[in-house]
């Protein structure tokens, strides 16, 4: 209920399992006295932490190192709980001692992801060129280069006046015209489609209900109850 002096209880479970969740593997240190009685107890960052190992079989851990800016500091097996997911990564070199993270197995489904977003992010941002507004080429070779430029100046100014004279109505435009569009909107990307399907694929990748995280194609008020239950319950079987 009380760990340390910065985290309450419920702080304390959800900073552990969220680095278990996240990364794989958590970390408690316990600072104990000299008696070996237990003080508080504080979570080591897991992107600071390395497992020594014993380098023979079966692997052991022998201590763990937490890197601060720098400084090593060493403590020993029996002053740090470890936690961790169940890793394959049998090399004899003790990557198996850390846990594979679910995300891991997702990896390909958050780049798809991180893709389809920023693509998104570019369309809205960075337009560019939307499409080209052209006219007969025999007419334009009549004119030169230099008239040329000059209806093309007409023409875009034309449009722009257009566009807010004709606004939510039709522009007319006389002389024979093609238009070829350059770009293509999110919709037509199915964006929203590919980051619903990363949604659930990274659901399953943690054994929980897409429900829970506002996919409502297959919600309800039964449905989200149960999710919860069963999401709760993982949360204990992960710890």
């Amino acid at each position: 209920n009380a760990p340390n002096e910065r985290k309450s209880g419920a702080e304390y479970m959800q900073s552990l399992l969220s680095y278990k969740l996240i990364t794989g593997d958590c970390y408690e240190f316990a600072n104990m006295t000299k008696k070996g009685d237990l003080v508080e107890l504080w979570i080591m960052p897991r992107q600071h932490v390395q497992i020594e190992n014993n380098r023979s079989f079966p692997l052991r851990e022998t201590g763990y190192i937490l890197d601060v800016t720098g400084r090593n500091i060493n403590y020993k097996p029996e002053m740090v709980s470890h936690s961790a997911f169940f890793n394959p990564n049998e090399d004899g070199n003790g990557s198996s001692l850390y846990g594979m993270s679910p995300l891991d197995a997702a990896y390909l489904n958050i780049l798809q992801d991180n893709e389809a977003r920023s693509a998104a992010v570019e369309i809205l941002k960075n337009r560019g060129m939307r499409g080209i507004v052209s006219f007969e080429t025999q007419q334009a070779d009549k004119w030169g280069f230099k008239d040329t430029m000059e209806q093309v100046g007409r023409i875009k100014e034309g449009w722009r006046n257009m566009g807010n004279e004709y606004r939510d109505s039709l522009a007319v435009m006389y002389g024979k015209v093609d238009y070829t569009n350059l770009t293509l909107a999110p919709k037509d990307l199915m964006i929203a489609e590919v980051c619903k399907m990363n949604l659930v694929d990274f659901c399953n990748a943690f054994g929980v209900s897409s429900i829970l995280f506002n996919n409502v194609d297959a919600s309800s008020y039964n449905n989200f109850i149960t999710a919860r239950k069963d999401l709760i319950q993982a949360l204990f079987y992960h710890y």
